[in-house]
């Protein structure tokens, strides 16, 4: 029980002691916790995707070009092809 109370105070110190060294520090001119909030908002406004996000979007991508290929004796279009080298560009 002591060893619990005893790293629950080790915890909360270290806690603290992180948060009064953010707004503290400076770098470039801007707190630590500046910079953190500034990377906070640029990645709300960036749409940041999940993997599976990722994963679900190729497929679809994919799959709507392979539907438009013909399959057998003739080659992908010059259209299809330079459609599926800009998916393989953009993932």
């Amino acid at each position: 029980m002591l060893k619990l109370i005893g790293w629950m105070i080790n915890t909360v110190f270290f806690a603290l002691l992180v948060l009064v060294l953010g707004n503290w520090v400076r770098f470039d001119g801007k707190t630590v916790s500046d910079h953190v909030k500034a990377k906070m908002v640029w990645l709300d406004k960036k749409d940041v995707k999940s993997p599976g996000q990722v994963t679900e979007k190729v497929t679809q991508s994919v799959k709507k070009i392979t539907d438009r290929v013909t399959f057998g004796n003739s080659s992908p279009s010059k259209k299809e092809r330079e459609e599926l080298k800009e998916l393989i560009k953009k993932f």
